[in-house]
C-alpha cells in the first residue's frame, strides 16, 4: 500500500508538472501569434490609411477636373467674393394656361411642356448616393447662384442630410404628394416625382421655372405636367390676385430672392411680357383642385420669410389633417428683406 501511495503521489506530481509546462508553452505561442497579429493588422491598417489619402486625392483631383469642365461649359468664371455684382440673367418669356383648366384659376398661371423656352442649360445628376437613382438637374451657372446650384455642380446634392430626409419619408409614405412652395429649381418636387409621387411645385421667378421644365424634359417626365406632375409660376401670399414683384436679390444668390407687394407691378398672364419678374400672388388652399386627391400631403416651403404670410392662405390644408410632414426654415422673428416677419 505504501508503494502504490508513493506511486500515485509521482504520477500525480509529474502528471501537474506536465500540465503546468504544457500551460505555459500555450500561453507563449498565444502571446506570440498575438504579437504576430497585432503586427500585420497595424501593417494592413497603415495601408489602408494609405490608400484612403491615395484615393481622397483622387476623388479630389476627379471633382476639380469634373468642375473645370463644367465651367468650361458652363462658361463659369471663379467668384472673387460673394459680393461681387453679378448682371442680370436673361429672363425667358413664359406663357400659361388656366390651372388645368379649372374655371376661375386664370390668375394661376400652370406651366406646361409647350411652355419650355430653348435656352443654353447645364444638367447634373442629383440625388444622394446610397438612396435610390439619381436624376438630371438643370442648374444655373455658379457666379448667378452660388450656394444651390454652386453645391449641385460640386457634389451633385444641395443639403443633403434634409434630402435624405425628405426621401425617407416619402418611402415611410408612397402614395403621398408632394407641394413644393418655393421650389427654386425643383430638387424636392423632381426627387419626388423621380420616385413616382404626385407633385406640385409653385415657382415665382420665370427663369427658375424654365429650369424645371428642362429638368422635367431630361428625366422623361413633361408627359406628366397636368397629371401628376404640376408646375405654378406665381408668388405664394395670405389673399390672392395681388401683384407681385421682385423685392431683393442678392446678385449671385439665386435662392435668396425675396418677392413683395407692388401696386405699381402689372403680371402679365401671357404674351411677351409674361416671362418678366412679377407675378399675381394665389394662396396654399387655391391648389386645392389638385392636393384635395391626395388622403396624405408632405409640404416643402422656402418662400425667403414670408413663410407666416404664406401660410396664412393654407388653413383649409392645415385643417385637413392631411399634412403627414413638413419641411421649412424657422428662425427667430426678425424683419426680412422683403419687409415681413419671419
Amino acid at each position: 500500500y505504501v508503494l502504490m501511495i508513493r506511486l500515485f503521489v509521482r504520477v500525480g506530481i509529474a502528471a501537474s508538472f506536465l500540465a503546468f509546462s504544457l500551460t505555459l508553452y500555450l500561453l507563449s505561442e498565444v502571446h506570440t501569434s498575438r504579437s504576430r497579429f497585432e503586427k500585420k493588422f497595424n501593417a494592413l491598417r497603415s495601408e489602408l490609411h494609405a490608400t484612403q489619402k491615395n484615393l481622397t486625392r483622387t476623388e479630389q483631383l476627379l471633382k476639380e477636373s469634373h468642375l473645370a469642365i463644367l465651367r468650361k461649359q458652363s462658361r463659369i468664371e471663379p467668384i472673387v467674393g460673394l459680393t461681387q455684382p453679378v448682371s442680370e440673367p436673361s429672363q425667358p418669356r413664359l406663357t400659361s394656361s388656366p390651372f388645368c383648366e379649372i374655371p376661375n384659376t386664370e390668375h394661376i398661371l400652370r406651366l406646361t411642356d409647350k411652355d419650355t423656352v430653348d435656352e443654353p442649360v447645364h444638367c447634373v445628376p442629383v440625388g444622394l448616393r446610397f438612396e435610390g437613382e439619381k436624376f438630371q438637374m438643370c442648374v444655373h451657372s455658379e457666379r448667378e447662384d452660388v450656394h444651390v446650384s454652386g453645391s449641385l455642380l460640386r457634389d451633385g446634392v444641395w443639403e443633403g442630410h434634409v434630402l435624405g430626409r425628405f426621401v425617407r419619408i416619402l418611402n415611410r409614405f408612397p402614395n403621398a404628394g408632394v407641394l413644393d412652395v418655393g421650389a427654386q429649381l425643383g430638387m424636392y418636387g423632381l426627387q419626388a416625382a423621380k420616385m413616382n409621387h404626385p407633385v406640385v411645385m409653385v415657382e415665382a421667378l420665370p427663369h427658375n421655372a424654365n429650369h424645371i421644365l428642362h429638368s422635367l424634359r431630361r428625366n422623361g417626365m413633361s408627359a406628366r405636367l397636368c397629371d401628376s406632375v404640376f408646375l405654378v409660376r406665381n408668388a405664394v401670399a395670405s389673399a390672392s390676385r395681388q401683384p407681385f414683384a421682385v423685392v431683393y436679390t442678392e446678385g449671385n444668390n439665386n435662392g435668396g430672392t425675396a418677392w413683395g407687394v407692388d401696386p405699381s407691378a402689372r403680371p402679365a398672364l401671357s404674351g411677351p411680357d409674361a416671362g418678366a419678374q412679377t407675378a399675381l400672388s394665389i394662396t396654399i388652399d387655391e391648389l386645392a383642385p389638385v392636393t384635395s386627391k391626395w388622403d396624405k400631403i408632405i409640404f416643402k416651403i422656402d418662400v425667403e420669410g414670408s413663410e407666416c404670410d404664406a401660410m396664412r392662405g393654407a388653413a383649409e390644408l392645415v385643417r385637413s389633417g392631411r399634412l403627414v410632414a413638413v419641411f421649412m426654415e424657422a428662425g427667430q422673428a426678425v424683419q426680412t428683406r422683403g419687409g415681413q416677419a419671419r
